[in-house]
């Protein structure tokens, strides 16, 4: 059930109605935007702050570095981006070694989606490599 199980080679129409949206009842909708969302998994190195901190590359610090550098919020008139997820650490004795960055864009251009997920992307991994860290996106 749901459109993931959608065989997309059988529809051949060239436009549709879609009747369910978070809307208020009554209200049309006449286009939607594309949206694709973003993880980044941001990779610095797991240390023990009593045994081995000066081997230690915090990955929230390496995540803090990368996001700076993002655009974000409205980016044109088409176009919006946000982060709004970072997960990572172990216990308050760790340093993280590993977080995961999410983040979505929305836009009614499929090439400024794209644009703006390979800025994100490429603005991320530079902040981190250039701190000695890694991305995998």
């Amino acid at each position: 059930v749901g459109a993931r199980h959608l065989d997309y080679s059988k529809p051949k129409s060239k436009f549709g109605y879609i009747f369910d949206s978070s809307g208020n009842v009554g209200q049309t909708i006449l286009k939607g935007p594309y949206s694709s969302r973003i993880w980044m998994k941001v990779k610095g190195n797991a240390a023990h702050i009593a045994l081995n901190s000066e081997e230690g590359n915090n990955a929230f610090i390496l995540a803090a570095a990368g996001l700076l550098k993002l655009n974000l919020g409205e980016i044109d008139d088409e176009t919006l981006a946000n982060i709004g997820i970072i997960e990572g650490g172990e216990l308050t004795s760790i340093i993280p070694g590993e977080v995961t960055v999410v983040g979505e864009v929305r836009s009614f251009s499929k090439d400024k989606l794209n644009k703006q997920l390979q800025h994100m992307e490429d603005a991320m991994r530079k902040a981190v490599e250039d701190r000695g860290g890694s991305v995998d996106v």
